[in-house]
């Protein structure tokens, strides 16, 4: 796996590492059909994905749209890992979906963050903040909102009235929680 801070591969705005077909393979117990040297940087839906795109096939429904699309690495059940399509590498999972869904970590690190709380946040009345909290430029936590330890709060996230946002919790920019919610 390549760091995204790395100079010979450089990344988009949403800091994304670049695997190995191989990589890929190795993290998700999958069998690996094709080159294993194919890079992939970023996730995208079959209907769209390209040569530096990871995406998968799990339902046959879905089958045709390989024919028309060019993902570098696809995760595809065993009964699918013959449909036709030009990928150079496949990798045959059980569960394509989970499988995904365990990569996306290593594709799309967490940058850390310090706490803190940026001077344009508005806190509205009784609301409570755990340990470690950061809120970025023009978060709004609602009145009786409880926000957890070692949450992130994105800029211009909207956090309703008496909604509680669990410990760890990590809302990307522009995200709205309406009053009541939980996270």
């Amino acid at each position: 796996m390549t760091q995204p801070d790395s100079a010979a591969n450089p990344v988009g705005g949403e800091r994304a590492c670049t695997l190995t077909a191989s990589d890929i393979a190795a993290i998700s117990g999958g069998e690996l059909r094709g080159d294993g040297a194919t890079l992939v940087d970023s996730v995208a839906p079959l209907s769209r994905a390209e040569r530096n795109n990871l995406s998968f096939l799990a339902d046959g429904r879905y089958s045709p749209m390989l024919a028309t699309s060019s993902p570098g690495v696809l995760l595809v059940t065993p009964a699918l890992a013959e449909s036709a399509g030009s990928v150079p590498a496949r990798i045959i999972v059980a569960q394509p979906a989970a499988a995904l869904l365990e990569l996306l970590p290593r594709l799309y690190p967490q940058s850390s963050s310090v706490p803190s709380i940026d001077p344009t946040a508005r806190i509205g009345r009784g609301a409570v903040l755990g340990d470690r909290v950061t809120l970025d430029a023009y978060a709004v936590i609602g009145d009786a909102a409880v926000v957890g330890d070692d949450v992130v709060v994105g800029a211009h996230c909207v956090i309703g009235s008496g909604v509680t946002i669990g410990k760890g919790s990590r809302l990307f920019p522009h995200v709205t929680v309406y009053s009541g919610g939980t996270i």
